[in-house]
């Protein structure tokens, strides 16, 4: 028997392609990746909208969803929000502490702090391309 390893494309998903989900996947598009783009909102997903990443590297993938719009709301972006949450995930979700930790929140880099959509998705963008490159090490 011969084993070859196959090489593994990463995948993101982006929950969300609001001005900051566009901005993001126009960053991640020029990776070599799978990116699925996942809205409740079919106007986020047209196909108009979304001819800026039309010369993509990444394989896109579109998925409207409208079972995501109450899930969409409880994605976490700050910091406050993030400890409501992860107080949730402890008491309500009955998560054990090593699994929270697991959870990257709030994302991006901090210290690229604007509040444009284009400078959080730079930050958002950079730590996790950081996060695979460690991963590969």
């Amino acid at each position: 028997m011969l084993l070859e390893p196959l090489p593994v494309v990463r995948a993101v998903a982006i929950f969300g392609v609001g001005h900051v989900g566009l901005e993001l996947a126009r960053i991640l598009a020029r990776q070599d990746l799978d990116l699925h783009l996942i809205d409740s909102r079919s106007a986020t997903l047209t196909e108009a909208r979304l001819d800026v990443m039309a010369d993509a590297v990444a394989q896109v993938h579109v998925h409207h969803t409208p079972l995501l719009v109450g899930a969409a709301r409880q994605l976490i972006g700050s910091a406050a929000k993030w400890v409501r949450f992860r107080n949730r995930l402890a008491t309500e979700g009955g998560h054990d502490e090593a699994t929270i930790d697991r959870i990257k929140s709030p994302i991006g880099l901090a210290d690229i702090t604007g509040k444009e959509p284009a400078t959080i998705a730079v930050g958002v963008a950079a730590d996790l391309l950081r996060t695979f490159a460690t991963e590969g090490e």
